[in-house]
């Protein structure tokens, strides 16, 4: 039988590598890379965040108004048809008036703060507001059930 030659370009047992890496190097690169990843991930998404920026802050700026307008109904409602019942006392009256108009210019005041809130602010206030929209819908989800 014949002996077949070794081939030099073919490797069947390797029994150790060397292998030189220059690490300063390595991480340079992966710096580099890293860098022009984040600047075409930012030039990619500042057109669709300040979009959404704006509609969370008008969402936000909403949510403001609506309270405060209802806080105004509420002591309209309470001295055009409350006041005078029986059994309604006028201490009551005026402790839920300051009450309602606390809240009324308290809503005011953080609707015109969301002009000025930066992007980071308007993303944790929109997430306030959905829970707050979510306890409300709750709440009138159980009176409803219950009543």
């Amino acid at each position: 039988m014949a002996k077949k030659k070794n081939n030099p370009t073919v490797v069947n047992n390797i029994e150790s590598v060397n292998v030189d890496i220059d690490y300063d190097k390595l991480a340079e690169a992966i710096v580099k890379a890293q860098k022009q990843a984040e600047t075409e991930n930012i030039k990619e998404t500042k057109r669709t965040s300040r979009f959404r920026t704006r509609a969370m802050n008008f969402f936000n700026g909403s949510i403001y108004a609506l309270i405060y307008v209802l806080s105004i109904y509420c002591v309209y409602i309470i001295w055009t048809e409350t006041y005078g019942q029986p059994g309604i006392a006028l201490w009551s009256c005026i402790i839920f008036t300051v009450l309602f108009i606390f809240i009324a210019i308290y809503a005011f005041l953080c609707q015109q703060e969301t002009y000025k809130d930066k992007v980071t602010d308007v993303h944790e206030h929109f997430n306030t507001n959905i829970s707050l929209v979510a306890l409300i819908i709750a709440i009138i989800a159980l009176v409803k059930g219950v009543g």
